[in-house]
């Protein structure tokens, strides 16, 4: 029962930062964002071609420290080595699905949060499996 608490308060957490909190990233993660801005600005874009992933890998952050809190804080983890890896691997795998939904356009809002909800189910499964 307390795995099945923990994903249901992870689901939540993930729910509340990607649709509630999400903000402004929502669109400084897009790249034709920055396009628009600069156009509609009159200023050259190369100097910003980037910043679109600042404000992806920025937000995949707060979403992975915010999904994943229970188990980051709540739990003695063996090493910070340890919780880092796993905190890590989460913001590069959300960022990487959100970049393919945002920017690449080969994913729906469907599949962008099917993708979400398997990442949260394996790194619980992993979780589980690691202590």
């Amino acid at each position: 029962m307390v795995y099945f608490n923990l994903f249901i308060a992870m689901l939540f957490l993930h729910l509340f930062a990607d649709f509630t909190l999400q903000g402004w990233f929502a669109q400084g993660k897009q790249k034709d964002w920055w396009i628009k801005q600069c156009k509609d600005a009159n200023v050259d874009f190369h100097p910003y071609r980037y910043d679109y992933l600042c404000a992806l890998v920025g937000h995949s952050v707060y979403w992975a420290i915010l999904t994943f809190a229970p188990v980051i804080f709540l739990v003695s983890w063996p090493s910070v080595v340890c919780a880092v890896g796993f905190l890590a691997l989460q913001v590069i795998v959300h960022a990487v699905i959100d970049d393919l939904k945002a920017n690449r356009f080969k994913i729906n809002l469907w599949h962008d949060q099917a993708a979400h909800l398997v990442q949260i189910i394996f790194a619980l499964a992993v979780f589980v499996l690691l202590w």
